[in-house]
């Protein structure tokens, strides 16, 4: 059934009055969905700015630990070379000292024995061969009682000639420098003392009485 004439133009006319009304929502809806879009662009490129800044803030964050750590291992290698080279420096003088303390002990040493004759050198627990008259060898060893350092001495004497004797030895301590710090007397005539018959030897042992603080370097024997 068709639509009468008068229908039509009711419908052309209601047409006519929502034609303008639709148009103006829809460019409404555009200019929102422009605007929704122009601030979703500035949002990203303000956070894309503010990544570019965190970028490079770490960047500069990298590179002045970077130059840090450098330099705090240069600082330290600088050190350890400096520390090193000072342990070499120390231990060649200790080396030159040490060289230089022996050079002036063998001088003192030859001087010493120049000065006093028959000067033997005093060695502990080694056996020291003498062949002084009746005397054969002797025996230094270093003992301790209550914390107190001490030294004792064994001296051998041999009768080589044909006829009984009593020899009466001195036996002298001295220190470094040849200062006389003690001696000990073995033999001699006493009413306990026996005769060396000829190619008897005896053994003689005791305490040596040295003057506090000293330590004995030399000795030497004396036959009365």
């Amino acid at each position: 059934m068709k639509p009468t004439q008068g229908e039509r133009m009711s419908a052309d006319a209601t047409a006519a009055q929502v034609g303008p009304a639709g148009s103006e929502r829809r460019e409404r809806g555009k200019r929102r969905l422009d605007a929704q879009r122009v601030s979703k662009y500035r949002s990203l490129k303000q956070a894309h700015r503010r990544l570019r800044v965190t970028f490079r803030l770490a960047l500069v964050s990298l590179g002045l630990l970077g130059f840090a750590v450098c330099a705090w291992a240069l600082h330290a290698t600088s050190k350890q070379r400096a520390t090193e080279s000072l342990r070499y420096q120390e231990r060649g003088e200790l080396l030159q000292a040490r060289r230089e303390l022996e050079a002036a002990r063998a001088e003192l040493a030859l001087l010493v024995a120049g000065r006093i004759p028959g000067l033997l050198a005093l060695e502990l627990e080694q056996v020291i061969p003498i062949g002084n008259g009746y005397v054969r060898n002797a025996i230094f060893t270093r003992v301790e009682e209550a914390g107190v350092p001490g030294y004792e001495y064994q001296l051998l004497l041999k009768n080589d000639s044909d006829v009984m004797a009593q020899p009466l030895v001195d036996l002298v301590i001295f220190d470094r420098v040849g200062v006389e710090i003690g001696r000990a007397q073995v033999g001699g005539t006493g009413p306990d003392e026996k005769p060396l018959f000829p190619g008897a030897s005896r053994s003689y042992s005791g305490a040596l009485a040295l003057l506090p603080g000293s330590e004995p370097a030399w000795f030497r024997s004396q036959v009365h």
